[in-house]
């Protein structure tokens, strides 16, 4: 866990959001989508439950300086998915 600053001005707050976003979005991207859960079956992994808030305000602080760019993190996200699960179908 990073833990956010107090919200002294908008570009370190955005600032420390990315910083979480990335490593969410890393970790999503490293493990997968899919993760075994405590009785061995795969479940979602457990930091999708946090992007949606964090891509939120991201938005809302990207947006106002003009560098909305979140939805390339999750395309990005979703070709690595497909591709992980067409290596595992095949």
């Amino acid at each position: 866990m990073i833990p956010l600053k107090p919200a002294e001005g908008d570009s370190s707050r955005a600032d420390d959001l990315r910083a979480v976003w990335d490593a969410l979005v890393a970790s999503v991207r490293a493990e997968g989508v899919l993760v075994p859960g405590s009785a061995g079956v795969p479940v979602a992994h457990p930091a999708l439950r946090f992007l949606p808030q964090i891509d939120a305000q991201l938005l809302k602080h990207e947006f106002v300086s003009g560098r909305a760019d979140g939805d390339d993190d999750i395309e990005a996200l979703f070709r690595a998915t497909l591709q992980r699960a067409k290596g595992l179908g095949a």
